[in-house]
């Protein structure tokens, strides 16, 4: 995965989806639904079609995944003031 933005969240739940589309047995509907999600919104989120998602929709992802959003919040800052 080569994009990267200026969101650690978003590069963090981009490479989480990436994970689960190369595992076997895991699928983006099962993450659509552990999240709470819908499935077009992970697919389009995935494919780059939302440019700009919800830090509410990321930290529903990424939480259901068992990151700490706190910790990758934490980074984002650190990566901002640097």
């Amino acid at each position: 995965m080569e994009n990267t933005t200026d969101s650690v969240l978003i590069d963090a739940a981009k490479q989480y989806l990436q994970e689960v589309v190369t595992k076997k047995g895991s699928n983006l509907k099962l993450v659509a639904k552990k999240s709470g999600l819908t499935e077009w919104w992970v697919h389009a989120f995935r494919e780059g079609k939302i440019k700009n998602p919800s830090a509410q929709k990321i930290e529903l992802l990424l939480t259901s995944a068992g990151f700490t959003v706190s910790v990758l919040k934490e980074l984002q800052a650190d990566k901002d003031f640097s």
